[in-house]
């Protein structure tokens, strides 16, 4: 059976993240002993329009970052990173992609003891 397009996609941007940061990538928030920075695939939105022929629409996945304090450049030069590698997915095993929006936003977080940094990002792709 064939995955749908937006887990084509989620596992895209998976396998492409953990290229970039082995070990630090995950799809849950992990425990507050795990080292920062790291990453985690967030939320998933879909939209699809099937036509007699083909299936398209588009996902969005929320992409978050979390950093110490002292880390922020960091979590920025990772955003950076993630934007690039985001951008060259151009294919799942059944759909052509393309990246139609990308936004991005740090912000500090007070939900541990320690001051965080957390960084957003917002993709936004399309699939046919």
């Amino acid at each position: 059976m064939i995955k749908s397009p937006q887990q084509q996609i989620y596992d895209a941007v998976y396998l492409a993240l953990l290229k970039l940061y082995p070990g630090a990538v995950y799809d849950y928030l992990p425990s507050e002993k795990t080292p920062y920075p790291f990453v985690v695939i967030g939320e998933q939105y879909e939209q699809d329009k099937e036509t007699k022929t083909t299936l398209m629409g588009k996902t969005q996945i929320t992409l978050h970052q979390w950093g110490t304090y002292k880390q922020r450049r960091e979590i920025t030069d990772m955003q950076l990173r993630i934007k690039s590698t985001a951008r060259d997915i151009r294919k799942t095993e059944n759909f052509s992609t393309r990246i139609k929006v990308l936004s991005g936003r740090t912000i500090p977080d007070n939900s541990t003891d320690s001051l965080l940094y957390h960084g957003i990002l917002e993709l936004e792709i399309q699939f046919i």
